[in-house]
């Protein structure tokens, strides 16, 4: 890190080299953000502020995945509130941080906040990150998670053929989507 950030004058290191790099290395190395952040800031100070926001929900999402892979799973997670929202949209069409926030919620057993947090996503956009699917369908083939917010999100995904091709495609592996099935008329019946 050294090296890139004393780099000769005649080198030419951008805050998209220090962006493509911290992205690739924050899990392996997140004691490195520090190094990665003072360069970031340094690099974009003269930007317009809504472009030097940017920088600062990427930085957040460094932060978090830093602190995830540092064993702070409910620092990464408190941490998501600040990298949730980017003005450049992700693959998915999204703004969010959700291929992250996700399992981290999945795996502090915080199903319900998970399961909202999923729904608001399948609620906003007509594409999905894969994540999202993914997770729904486990959560549904799981008896202990009785949280009501994955059969809604299978419901909201019904609404269009786009909208339900990914569930179908992340579902053709699973053997226990009678229970999805179930749970679904279960909240369709007590919405009537």
């Amino acid at each position: 890190m050294s090296m890139l950030r004393d780099a000769a004058s005649g080198q030419d290191i951008d805050e998209n080299d220090w962006l493509r790099l911290a992205d690739s290395i924050i899990e392996y190395l997140p004691d490195e953000l520090p190094v990665i952040e003072e360069q970031l800031r340094r690099l974009t100070a003269s930007w317009s502020l809504p472009r030097r926001r940017e920088i600062e929900v990427r930085i957040a999402r460094f932060d978090a995945r830093a602190r995830h892979a540092k064993g702070d799973l409910s620092g990464a997670i408190e941490r998501c509130a600040d990298a949730r929202h980017s003005l450049e949209p992700c693959a998915s069409g999204g703004d969010d941080f959700i291929e992250f926030h996700l399992p981290w919620l999945i795996e502090a057993k915080r199903f319900d906040d998970a399961g909202r947090l999923a729904f608001e996503y399948a609620y906003e956009l007509d594409e999905y990150h894969d994540t999202v699917p993914e997770v729904v369908l486990q959560r549904l083939g799981d008896e202990a998670d009785q949280s009501v917010w994955w059969p809604l999100c299978i419901m909201r995904a019904t609404s269009t053929a786009e909208t339900l091709e990914p569930f179908v495609k992340h579902a053709a592996p699973l053997v226990s989507c009678s229970r999805a099935v179930a749970q679904i008329s279960t909240v369709k019946r007590a919405l009537r």
